[in-house]
């Protein structure tokens, strides 16, 4: 089994931010295969699909995305899963927006999410979907980096986010998912 949790904050106003991309993600992984969210004791929602005939344990942590930590090391210690059963999907303003990249270990790159995560597994040792989401640029009202990962998508980010970003991030988790055999 794997965990792959999906980065994002919990609750109606975040639900299509830039922030939530993770959170996103796994809503289209989870509704693709007919599989829905539910409560769980590790403080978030979970949902279990298969990939590539692998079992997989989607986590959408209800704990903010700077202690997405918690959440993870829960489900990692209650399934006994070591670091490189663990993706992470999450946003990345250092990428170009709606770009997707696949890394395994490393720092942060000043995600907190991410840097939470490090901190309660005690390792960097899990892989990383990252999504680009890019900076605000001249022609964008918001300026400051955080208030701009807590916007909205544009609709027309969205589209393309639903479509071509969504499949490249699928083919990247089958990646993934091959290399955990």
């Amino acid at each position: 089994m794997l965990l792959i949790a999906g980065l994002g904050n919990p609750g109606g106003k975040f639900v299509t931010t830039r922030h939530n991309a993770g959170f996103l993600v796994l809503d289209e992984l989870a509704s693709g295969q007919g599989a829905s969210f539910g409560s769980s004791k590790f403080f978030g929602d979970v949902a279990t699909i298969s990939i590539l005939e692998e079992k997989c344990l989607l986590l959408k942590p209800d704990t903010f995305m700077n202690l997405s930590g918690k959440s993870i090391l829960a489900a990692a210690s209650f399934y006994k899963l070591p670091a490189d059963q663990i993706i992470v999907i999450h946003d990345d303003v250092d990428m170009p927006a709606m770009t997707v990249k696949t890394k395994k270990g490393g720092g942060h790159g000043g995600q907190n999410g991410v840097r939470d995560i490090i901190k309660c597994l005690g390792t960097d040792g899990f892989s990383r979907v990252k999504i680009g989401v890019g900076k605000p640029g001249s022609e964008d009202k918001i300026r400051d980096v955080a208030d701009w990962v807590l916007a909205p998508f544009k609709d027309e980010e969205l589209l393309q986010f639903q479509g071509p970003v969504l499949k490249e991030v699928t083919l990247r988790l089958e990646g993934l998912v091959r290399g955990a055999r």
